[in-house]
């Protein structure tokens, strides 16, 4: 199945609401979020919209339940972006902000790797992987499977690769591998690179 979109972490699908309803008008659309407050929301958000699929799961390194750190639904009361921290990163939320860890829990999430995901789906053909991890994206990233499924444009986290606020070993052997596989990257902003397939 030829996938438009392939959204990793989408949180409540407000931020990227533009992208993803552009997204559905080209194709399927994949929408993935752990946390289940914010996947209720997701899903609410997108209910009947044609294409649109929400997925509440947490992209991992092997399959099966793990522990992922998320933020509560009061978390964004004590900072506007405090319901966007969630991570498989123990201390990722509170090396942003130590008020945070009263907002911060321990949940069990279902977790699901690349492969699990593109056999589960019937993807052949992808448009755009996006992901947005806090933290992991240097991590997952190399474990898809580009070898069955080749995106054309990828965006991904660059800011925290090598633990919260730090950039180092892991993005450089990311980018290596981005770059073996054919695409360019650059930065689209202070947290975010695009990777595109060369022509």
């Amino acid at each position: 199945m030829h996938t438009a979109l392939l959204l990793i972490g989408a949180h409540n699908g407000h931020k990227q609401r533009d992208l993803i309803l552009r997204s559905a008008g080209q194709g399927a659309t994949i929408l993935v979020e752990p946390v289940p407050y914010l996947f209720a929301e997701l899903q609410a958000q997108y209910a009947g919209q044609p294409n649109i699929t929400c997925l509440n799961a947490c992209i991992t390194p092997q399959p099966g339940k793990v522990a992922f750190y998320a933020p509560t639904p009061q978390a964004i009361q004590a900072f506007p972006w405090g319901d966007q921290l969630g991570s498989l990163h123990p201390q990722h939320a509170v090396q942003h902000e130590q008020n945070l860890a009263p907002h911060i829990e321990q949940i069990e999430a279902e977790g699901i790797t690349f492969d699990n995901l593109v056999d589960r789906f019937a993807i052949t053909s992808l448009e755009m992987l996006f992901t947005d991890t806090e933290g992991y994206d240097a991590t997952l990233l190399p474990l898809f499977p580009f070898d069955r499924v080749r995106p054309r444009q990828i965006i991904f986290e660059h800011k925290h690769a090598d633990g919260t606020f730090n950039i180092g070993r892991k993005l450089g052997t990311l980018l290596i591998l981005l770059d073996t596989l054919g695409y360019n990257v650059h930065m689209l902003d202070p947290e975010n690179c695009l990777a595109t397939t060369r022509r």
